[in-house]
């Protein structure tokens, strides 16, 4: 049974979909406590082995270490991910990198409503058969939407729209995500921040999507609706666990039948991200790079595309 594949990017592999917030505001205390560590403590700590937690890996030559970690951008409070190795790669760091910078609010609503106003002035309804209509207008009259009100919209920006409202109730938010959380205590370091894409890209992956894969993508998650908060869950605690191939399997299912999805949102990137880190091996220093959990495991992961260009990632933690 597929869930709504955007419901799984967003957490996994699209870090544009997270609401946005003021990087200013304060972290979490259980996590940014202690938040700068001396380097020998942290090197001292990454020694240890971890059995548990997250999967993250390293790559490294003579002058460059590269920590790859894979995240989940949008998590329920409280959960205790951000210590033992993990948390002493990123001390240990010079800068991190992530798949965006978290931009203004309001440039970030402005660049979605520029691209998300369909151009032909079409409404979102009438891509849509009759049975389709009716189920997509019951669901939105659960949750106390006027159809009219999304109707200027592309199936995309809808698809996004819906699948916020659900993360909301299943109690995830930005602001307990691993990329919110690393910005802060990143900021609080004073470590420079890389963003390897864009607002108006990321964006952009959905945008170009085909109308059939936008509706692909709306009708997974109207379908499958009820099925979708136990999926995530079992997604999330994957994740933590740190077990890749049971989440890759997750995603595959998550996914299925949407072969332009998963090659905008996944492979491409992937493919970008591996030449960038390539690259970035060619100068010295210490990064600590952080992207979405999906593009570790599975058919033309990001490790995989760096093993074929002799680029060796070693696991730091186990399952």
């Amino acid at each position: 049974m597929a869930m709504s594949a955007l419901l799984c990017s967003s957490l996994l592999t699209l870090a544009a979909c997270q609401k946005t917030q003021d990087a200013a505001d304060t972290a979490p205390e259980a996590v940014t406590q202690g938040a700068v560590s001396q380097d020998n403590a942290a090197s001292d700590s990454l020694a240890q082995t971890s059995t548990t937690g997250p999967a993250f890996y390293k790559v490294s030559d003579d002058d460059t270490t590269i920590y790859i970690f894979g995240t989940v951008h949008l998590l329920p409070e409280g959960l205790n991910w951000f210590e033992g190795p993990l948390r002493a790669a990123f001390d240990a760091s010079d800068e991190l990198v992530l798949e965006m910078l978290a931009p203004d609010p309001q440039v970030m609503q402005s660049v979605a409503l520029q691209l998300a106003i369909d151009p032909q002035g079409k409404t979102v309804r009438s891509y849509m058969d009759d049975e389709f209509k009716g189920a997509y207008e019951a669901r939105l009259g659960t949750m106390g939407i006027p159809p009219e009100g999304l109707d200027p919209f592309e199936p995309w920006m809808v698809s996004l729209t819906l699948t916020t409202a659900q993360l909301q109730t299943m109690g995830l938010n930005p602001e307990s995500g691993v990329e919110t959380v690393l910005t802060q205590i990143a900021e609080t370091a004073n470590k420079p921040l890389i963003g390897l894409e864009t607002p108006e890209q990321q964006l952009g992956f959905m945008d170009n999507l085909s109308k059939e894969a936008q509706m692909d993508m709306l009708k997974a998650g109207i379908e499958d609706w009820d099925e979708g908060a136990d999926m995530m869950q079992a997604m999330i605690a994957e994740w933590q666990a740190g077990d890749i191939e049971d989440l890759s399997e997750l995603m595959n299912e998550a996914m299925e039948g949407q072969s332009e999805l998963i090659k905008v949102l996944l492979t491409d990137r992937n493919v970008n991200w591996a030449n960038w880190v390539e690259d970035r091996m060619d100068a010295p220093g210490t990064v600590f790079m952080a992207v979405g959990a999906g593009h570790l495991g599975g058919e033309g992961n990001l490790l995989e595309l760096l093993d074929d260009r002799k680029i060796k990632a070693t696991r730091l933690n186990s399952e």
